[in-house]
């Protein structure tokens, strides 16, 4: 059952829509356009208090209701706090000739490093039809390449960094790295990513907050029209897609899905307090422990362990899942598992170090590419905490292998004349 017919869908989406507009707006002096990630951030956090909500109206209100909740009134206003603003726009440095080299050379390893991400999908499309291309994301959950998923975590905030910096930069190139960007993105949506499209929106979002170009207030609102409309048209593919995934499935019910995609960000809340969980499973720093870092505990140590979305999801169907499913350890999640008497001090901790990764500022090209890399996973943890740890290792793991080696070490080999005799 769907969160809109298990709770009165007028009070979800009307307390969605003021809650949303509410943040939005106290966030405005923080928000560099309508396509900057935070706007989402703000989303995220007013859908979860709608599912909240919704639940108090059904069901009433109890402590770890209240622990929940409490979370979201705490971690706003101390994010708030703690948010650069967006900085003001500069005039464009100019770029020597060695750096501008070097530049091109971290955005090809970048772009090879996104397109090794995608080799298995190139290889599977090549003996597929293209109406099987949609479903390759079930094929993904069977047997995911590792490596292949690191590269795509970690290369692609780089790819999107050195791909706008260059087309800012009015580099010589720019036409055809326009061209590559949307060849990648096309790859995406074909692997069925009915949100990469926004992800590119708002990485260009993130872009102008981190490196705001010399623009008129004409081209902000142009950036905001067109950031509008595209985030439209992504919702739009993403009915298309979810319409394709089950035979029968109509357009109608793929506007459903993601109706109740928007609503079900909290989902994981709701199945806390619907099955009772804090009766059926243990917290502490320990099981805290295993829910945030358990892909490397289970392994790395060769020590099972079930993060607290695997554990919702049995819970809630009744059955033992082989594999890990579930919702995101979202932020209220790793508050109750942590400890609620951590409430306070955890949630300002992570608000504190959501604006700091999103604020960093490093000097020279690699440098800035990384500045950009931790803002692009800043919200990450809040949203997942598991899958936040797995994004910043594989996002420092391609800086320090492959893109940190190339600008910190430039090797000059040396000319040899040959003499014929």
């Amino acid at each position: 059952m769907t969160y809109y017919e298990k709770y009165s869908a007028s009070l979800l989406f009307i307390t969605l829509i003021i809650v949303a507009g509410g943040l939005i707006f106290a966030f405005r002096r923080k928000i560099s356009s309508l396509i900057d990630p935070l706007l989402l951030n703000m989303i995220w956090c007013a859908s979860c208090v709608s599912i909240l909500v919704g639940y108090a109206a059904k069901y009433g209100i109890n402590g770890t209701w209240s622990l929940f909740m409490g979370t979201f009134i705490v971690y706003v206003p101390f994010l708030y706090a703690f948010l650069k603003p967006p900085q003001a726009p500069k005039e464009q440095p100019k770029i020597s000739e060695s750096e501008d080299r070097l530049t091109l050379k971290l955005y090809l390893v970048s772009l090879v490093l996104a397109l090794y991400s995608s080799w298995d999908f190139i290889l599977y499309a090549l003996r597929s039809s293209p109406v099987e291309w949609v479903l390759y994301r079930f094929v993904q959950l069977g047997a995911r390449n590792p490596l292949q998923f690191i590269a795509k975590l970690g290369a692609y905030p780089f790819f999107y960094f050195f791909s706008f910096w260059l087309i800012q930069q009015q580099h010589a190139k720019k036409n055809l790295i326009r061209l590559i960007l949307f060849f990648v993105l096309f790859l995406d949506l074909l692997t069925a990513g009915r949100s990469q499209l926004i992800n590119v929106i708002t990485a260009y979002g993130l872009f102008l907050y981190k490196s705001p170009p010399v623009a008129k207030p004409q081209y902000l609102r142009k950036i905001n029209i067109y950031g509008a409309l595209g985030i439209f048209i992504s919702m739009v593919w993403a009915v298309l897609i979810a319409s394709l995934y089950n035979t029968g499935m109509t357009l109608e019910d793929g506007l459903l899905a993601m109706v109740n995609r928007i609503v079900a960000a909290g989902d994981g809340l709701e199945m806390y307090l619907v099955n009772q969980a804090d009766r059926y499973i243990n917290t502490g720093i320990v099981e805290y422990t295993k829910s945030a870092f358990g892909i490397f505990i289970s392994n790395i140590f060769k020590i099972p362990t079930k993060s607290l979305g695997w554990q919702l999801f049995e819970l809630e169907s009744g059955l033992d899942s082989a594999i890990s499913l579930g919702p995101n350890f979202i932020l209220p999640l790793q508050v109750v598992m942590f400890g609620g008497l951590f409430l306070i001090p955890y949630t300002i901790f992570m608000a504190y170090l959501t604006a700091k990764l999103r604020g960093f500022s490093f000097s020279g090209i690699a440098g800035k590419g990384l500045s950009y890399g931790l803002a692009y996973y800043c919200f990450i943890p809040s949203l997942d905490m598991e899958f936040g740890t797995m994004t910043y290792i594989s996002l420092l793991f391609v800086y320090f292998v492959f893109l940190f080696p190339l600008a910190k070490f430039r090797l000059k080999l040396p000319r040899i004349r040959l003499r014929w005799s």
